[in-house]
């Protein structure tokens, strides 16, 4: 099961139009970070350990909450809100994909 999900995550464009991908790629080109967790997954000390490599990651967030549920749906994910506001005291919505 964890083969498929992974399948999944690796290929979740290849079924959209050539329009939608171009679209969605420029926007999270202009808009999104792309970087990578470092995060240890474990405090245990212990030369048997060996902590995973690292996990790539893309994050976006914009306060127009329609386009980041449909850039949710299109990358086969989920629209969340953040616990701030900008200064015009707008909400932040985030799209995070692993």
């Amino acid at each position: 099961m964890e083969k498929k999900t992974e399948e999944k995550s690796r290929q979740w464009f290849k079924e959209m139009a050539p329009e939608t991908v171009s679209w969605l790629a420029g926007l999270l080109q202009g808009e999104a970070q792309f970087s990578k967790d470092n995060r240890e997954r474990s405090n245990i000390p212990s030369s048997d350990y060996t902590p995973p490599p690292p996990s790539p990651f893309i994050k976006i967030e914009m306060v127009e909450h329609d386009l980041m549920l449909h850039v949710a749906d299109l990358m086969g994910e989920n629209c969340s809100i953040q616990n701030r506001k900008t200064k015009a005291g707008k909400l932040v919505w985030r799209v995070y994909h692993v």
